[in-house]
């Protein structure tokens, strides 16, 4: 979850919509692409307990 949600607000007033976590955005996506600080935070957002590992598709 975005920490700025004044930014998201604008964005979804603009049209894009919000997963509520990453492996919801994994369930509805074809590709991702993350920009965090470091490693912690790549491994937190793959493989986390609601990471993106959490919703890939079967294969990926």
């Amino acid at each position: 979850m975005h920490r700025r949600r004044d930014a998201v607000a604008d964005l979804l007033a603009a049209g894009a919509t919000e997963a509520p976590n990453a492996a919801a955005l994994a369930a509805g996506s074809e590709m991702v692409f993350i920009c965090v600080t470091g490693s912690p935070q790549v491994e937190a957002v793959v493989a986390g307990e609601q990471g993106l590992l959490a919703g890939a598709k079967p294969g990926w």
